[in-house]
């Protein structure tokens, strides 16, 4: 999900946004959600660098051979690089 505060993105990417089969290391799966390439489509299209972003939701113990976190890892990378360039 991504909002504008006073013209400048946020992004907040929440884990539960994922299906338990793509994110299983999350407190409450959800099922359905994005697939890891909707959401690297949806960082590479926001208008703007962001401001900040949130990875939020990510429970280790419950993470299969860090399935979840290696993909936040992946959105954190995507995500700095975006605010690095601006």
């Amino acid at each position: 999900m991504t909002v504008t505060l006073h013209g400048f993105p946020w992004d907040a990417n929440s884990s539960y946004a994922r299906g338990p089969a793509l994110a299983p290391g999350v407190s409450h799966p959800e099922p359905g959600g994005l697939s890891t390439r909707e959401v690297l489509g949806i960082i590479s299209a926001l208008p703007a660098a962001p401001l900040g972003a949130d990875i939020v939701e990510l429970n280790p113990e419950r993470d299969i051979n860090m399935m979840t976190a290696q993909v936040a890892a992946r959105f954190v990378k995507e995500l700095a690089a975006l605010m690095a360039a601006a």
